[in-house]
């Protein structure tokens, strides 16, 4: 079987001092919606107040975005209450998709409280404005150990104008994997070949395979 590393996606920041749960930590939202929603529920023991705030993918913290609105940007839960939050784009015919978002999630910290060992926590979800009609594709490449020639890796690419959900990986003795990867337009991924036997492909969400050549290898899970 496929001696695969382990793909962390930096889906969150989240550690043990969550205090949340989420319904959605990837969001997606598309052109033919109004809005999008996820629902927040506070699973810790103390009413919590929650600060919402969105950003352009990429951009520093300290730029604020007017694009993408989340609704309400504070409340409080108490213990096991939950919140239905709404996210809306603000003039958003004249958006064009893909565009990629940040939702930023703080725990705010009571001033009584507030010390060196207790600072508000901070987490970062994906949010994507994608066109539902937009079909995703892969372009792979395999790239070689220069000094033995072997391979050393596919580098995998997005190669369509909407966002790539990767769901699994099969090797050339047709073994199959899951994966959970997600791309956006145009972005690369480099994953790590090892001893895997090729040719290798990847399977979007929507069922298309994928080999190196960027071909669609097969359409349904062998």
């Amino acid at each position: 079987m496929f001696k695969l590393l382990t793909v962390f996606l930096l889906l969150c920041s989240a550690n043990a001092s969550a205090k949340f749960e989420i319904s959605e930590k990837r969001i997606f939202f598309f052109s033919r919606d109004n809005s999008s929603a996820f629902t927040l529920v506070n699973s810790g023991t103390q009413p919590q107040e929650y600060v919402l705030s969105t950003q352009h993918w990429g951009h520093q913290a300290i730029n604020q975005v007017a694009d993408l609105i989340a609704y309400p940007p504070v409340f409080t839960l108490g213990p096991g209450e939950k919140q239905r939050v709404r996210l809306l784009l603000r003039d958003k015919d004249n958006l064009k998709p893909p565009i990629f978002f940040r939702l930023r999630l703080r725990e705010q910290v009571p001033n009584e409280t507030l010390n060196n060992t207790q600072l508000p926590t901070v987490f970062s979800f994906p949010v994507y404005y994608v066109d539902h009609e937009a079909k995703a594709s892969l372009r792979l490449a395999i790239a070689y150990e220069a000094r033995t020639g072997k391979p050393a890796k596919a580098i995998v690419n997005n190669n369509s104008n909407t966002v790539a959900h990767i769901t699994a990986v099969r090797n050339g003795r047709n073994e199959v994997a899951p994966l959970d990867l997600v791309l956006r337009s145009e972005e690369t991924y480099d994953f790590l070949l090892g001893d895997t036997p090729l040719p290798i492909s990847f399977q979007l969400k929507n069922g298309a395979w994928y080999t190196e050549t960027g071909d669609v290898a097969k359409r349904n899970t062998p």
